[in-house]
């Protein structure tokens, strides 16, 4: 495996994907909810996925979404982006593992495959020797000591359910409305959209799509996770537009905010993601450049 680094990226911008399968229409599936939290630690020596899942039902939910932040994960399974492998034009690496990661960062949405409970989480960290990794996390990842915290954000209107996707042949989580939950605490929730992102939609311009339709004049950007084709970035240090190598890059965060501006509604968006070759990179993102690869599980909350 190559060395992680944020510094190499390619000459141009990475052209759009034709996925062999059968378009899915609409291109964004965006449904609003009522959300309520909860901030626990984790329980060392769990399973990560089951650990979400626990507070997750704690809330009374089935379906939310997280933020992880610091600790240790021991061990920690994961895989980058690859290309083509015969049945799909992008797909996963081989199964890789780091003995104790700890944690920077990490995105997840939690919901239901096959009618069991069910996350998709992507991560960021380092390993024992101070190199920053990142990817899409497998199952038998396990919490460590300390443990990790998380904010978690269950759904009460919304349900989130992985399908196999005719179009990419990649596993995706669609949004649904449900049967509407009633929240433990009543007078302690707040408002969100969730939207599944169809490939080659600009994800800039997807965010203000969803925030326009729901209604949003002020908004944050929440949990965001999924893949674009490569990435167009703007180095926040020195202003330098920087091109990442596709054909698939895996978002471990996307955060920002929305707000009414002079010209109407206005977003900026801070990203980080990992390539197929295992190299971390961040910055802003340049809006109309950045098109979504297989999905996008996008999270847009609303802001006082």
């Amino acid at each position: 495996m190559s060395e992680p680094s944020t510094q190499q990226v390619s000459a141009k911008p990475p052209p759009m994907l034709n996925h062999w399968g059968p378009h899915g229409w609409p291109r964004i599936k965006a449904h609003k909810s009522r959300t309520i939290g909860a901030l626990q630690s984790l329980r060392s020596g769990a399973l990560l996925s089951e650990e979400l899942l626990r507070i997750t039902s704690g809330l009374n939910v089935t379906a939310g979404f997280a933020e992880l932040f610091s600790g240790v994960l021991s061990p920690l399974h994961y895989c980058v982006p690859a290309a083509e492998d015969g049945q799909r034009c992008v797909s996963f690496s081989e199964d890789r593992a780091t003995e104790q990661g700890h944690l920077l960062y990490g995105s997840a949405t939690i919901g239901t495959r096959d009618q069991r409970p069910f996350v998709h989480s992507h991560l960021h960290w380092t390993d024992a020797s101070g190199r920053l990794l990142a990817g899409h996390i497998w199952p038998e990842t396990v919490v460590g000591s300390p443990a990790p915290v998380a904010a978690v954000f269950g759904l009460l209107d919304v349900d989130w359910t992985s399908l196999d996707d005719p179009e990419t042949s990649m596993p995706t989580f669609e949004p649904s409305r449900s049967l509407t939950k009633e929240p433990l605490m009543t007078d302690q929730h707040s408002s969100a959209t969730v939207a599944r992102v169809l490939p080659n939609q600009d994800i800039t311009e997807a965010v203000l799509t969803v925030s326009r339709e729901a209604g949003y004049t002020k908004a944050v950007v929440r949990a965001g996770l999924g893949s674009l084709i490569g990435a167009t970035l703007t180095d926040q240090r020195t202003g330098e537009v920087r091109y990442v190598t596709g054909p698939g890059t895996e978002v471990i965060t996307l955060t920002g905010f929305v707000r009414m501006g002079a010209e109407g509604l206005e977003t900026q968006l801070t990203t980080t993601l990992v390539d197929r070759n295992g190299q971390v990179h961040s910055g802003l993102l340049v809006p109309g450049k950045n098109p979504v690869a297989v999905t996008f599980e996008l999270t847009i909350q609303t802001a006082l």
